[in-house]
């Protein structure tokens, strides 16, 4: 879902899946041309660590979450299964994309 957020509040992105490994949250920034992986195999990246959190208390749920917004989070996000060889897993890759308004 796409979301409008203000300069310092919090937003919480949320995906979820029926599939038993954790998913991977990827960014794309406004002026970027590709995505950076935010979250992957369990784990936020060192580079995004100070910034985002991932909340996996609900069974099927990986939520990630920004304490305080900031204009440079701005961009698309995308959440996506992970790599799985079972042939009955339904892929999934989903995007949302997230503004930033505010006095910079």
């Amino acid at each position: 879902m796409n979301t409008i957020a203000k300069i310092g509040h919090r937003v919480e992105l949320e995906c979820s899946t029926n599939a038993t490994a954790p998913l991977i949250w990827r960014f794309k920034g406004v002026n970027s041309t590709r995505f950076e992986d935010i979250y992957l195999n369990g784990q936020i990246s060192q580079k995004f660590s100070s910034t985002y959190k991932v909340n996996t208390s609900m069974n099927g749920r990986w939520n990630l979450i920004i304490d305080s917004v900031a204009v440079a989070q701005a961009g698309t996000y995308r959440c996506e299964n992970t790599e799985t060889y079972d042939p009955q897993a339904i892929a999934m890759k989903v995007s949302a994309e997230l503004n930033v308004i505010g006095k910079f």
